[in-house]
């Protein structure tokens, strides 16, 4: 989602949904995905505060942008579940 197009601006709500379809498809591929309080907007919306406060996606006024300096550790933690999705058909990556 992030780290797929760096320069790209991305809203609260366009990452939230693209996390939820991330979700879904790692529960369709079998992978077991921890929600917590079973809410995933509250999952999505305290994944992407520890994000912020770590200074790895950046926020302003309710945009979001990965952090270029750190677009290396972005890419690492997207890369620790890119074997849990089925095979890519072409399309971009996902992170």
């Amino acid at each position: 989602m992030l780290t797929a197009d760096p320069t790209a601006v991305l809203s609260g709500l366009e990452l939230k949904a693209r996390v939820h379809a991330l979700m879904r498809d790692l529960d369709e591929a079998g992978a077991h995905v921890y929600v917590p309080r079973r809410d995933a907007d509250y999952a999505v919306t305290v994944g992407l505060r520890m994000l912020t406060l770590r200074r790895l996606v950046m926020e302003d006024d309710g945009l979001y942008t990965p952090a270029p300096a750190d677009l290396p550790v972005l890419r690492y933690y997207a890369n620790a579940i890119e074997h849990l999705l089925p095979a890519p058909t072409g399309d971009a990556s996902f992170g």
